[in-house]
């Protein structure tokens, strides 16, 4: 019985110390947590770009699509003319 107080008696005084570490360090600049804030920084960061990226492609393709339709306009007016001018 009298080990089993030591026990918590020291599991309570290392609690406290780790404790003042984070608090001294503001929890956020501990080196444990210093690396989870990082990935999870990288990845919103990452995925906001893909994000940015996929509507930038959504939008030239929709551009490309409405240029070739022009172009098609264009090419079958040239076409239209051409018989006109120097028949078939």
């Amino acid at each position: 019985m009298e080990g089993s107080a030591v026990e918590y008696i020291w599991a309570t005084l290392k609690t406290h110390m780790v404790m003042e570490e984070y608090v001294s360090k503001n929890f956020e600049d501990h080196p444990a947590f210093a690396s989870v804030i990082t990935r999870f920084v990288t990845n919103n960061n990452i995925q906001s770009n893909v994000s940015d990226l996929s509507t930038r492609v959504d939008k030239l393709e929709s551009g490309l699509k409405n240029l070739k339709g022009r172009v098609d306009n264009i090419f079958n007016r040239l076409d239209k003319l051409d018989k006109k001018v120097f028949g078939d």
